[in-house]
């Protein structure tokens, strides 16, 4: 698991072609995004990490859900 610091050295181009993609570089772990037309790169990117969020907090809740499921389950000795 990589973690991102801040200050850390990290290498970012834009690559051009049918689609446009922000190709980073942060400490040898490379990752390719690509970039939504329209918007500046850097817009893009932002766009990009909130969708990414927004993703991360709807299956944070469908998690969290799973385990009181499961918890009620074993309260009420619930089998399958």
């Amino acid at each position: 698991n990589h973690r991102i610091r801040k200050g850390e050295k990290m290498k970012v181009s834009i690559l051009v072609g049918a689609n446009a993609y922000a190709c980073i570089d942060n400490d040898g772990v490379k990752t390719d995004i690509r970039l939504y037309a329209g918007r500046s790169p850097s817009q893009s990117l932002r766009e990009y990490a909130k969708h990414l969020r927004q993703q991360a907090a709807g299956h944070q809740a469908r998690a969290t859900l799973a385990e009181v499921a499961a918890d009620a389950l074993e309260s009420r000795k619930v089998t399958a």
